[in-house]
């Protein structure tokens, strides 16, 4: 992510907040925050955690 990249106002998630809501099937209650990112190694570890946790597909289609 470059500095281009970033919303003015980010709201800045991480695994355990992406993976907790996925798999309460609530993912609308972040999807709802303004400027949401991440950064890069949090993006792999949910690419490498569906197949061990499928709830976080739903994480990871919406990012």
């Amino acid at each position: 992510m470059t500095s281009g990249d970033i919303p003015a106002n980010p709201s800045v998630l991480n695994t355990t907040v992406l993976s907790n809501f996925a798999y309460i099937d609530q993912l609308w209650v972040v999807a709802n925050l303004s400027g949401i990112c991440t950064v890069p190694v949090i993006r792999e570890e949910l690419e490498h955690g569906v197949d061990d946790h499928p709830y976080l597909q739903l994480a990871e289609y919406r990012r």
